[in-house]
């Protein structure tokens, strides 16, 4: 935005109420995330959050009717296979 945009205030300022909740809920997402490696291994946090590609795609397909969720879902399927062996083994 910063290398395409004249004057950034005017994209910034108009939209500041919906991107300070995403940059809050996005602060917290890294807070919890640093106080899970405190609490358990870097590896079952790392794959306990590439879950959250099920729940994106889900979203993605109820509330903006993305297209081909067939195939996202597939991945978003095959990555939480690759964490539970993760897990599991």
């Amino acid at each position: 935005m910063t290398a395409k945009s004249k004057d950034i205030k005017k994209q910034i300022l108009p939209n500041i109420s919906v991107l300070a909740p995403i940059g809050l809920a996005s602060a917290l997402v890294l807070f919890c995330q640093m106080i899970a490696f405190k609490m358990i291994l870097v590896v079952y946090v790392s794959a306990i959050k590439t879950t959250s590609g099920v729940i994106s795609v889900l979203l993605g397909y109820l509330f903006f009717k993305e297209k081909n969720i067939k195939e996202r879902l597939l991945g978003a399927t095959i990555m939480v296979i690759g964490v539970l062996f993760i897990v599991l083994l």
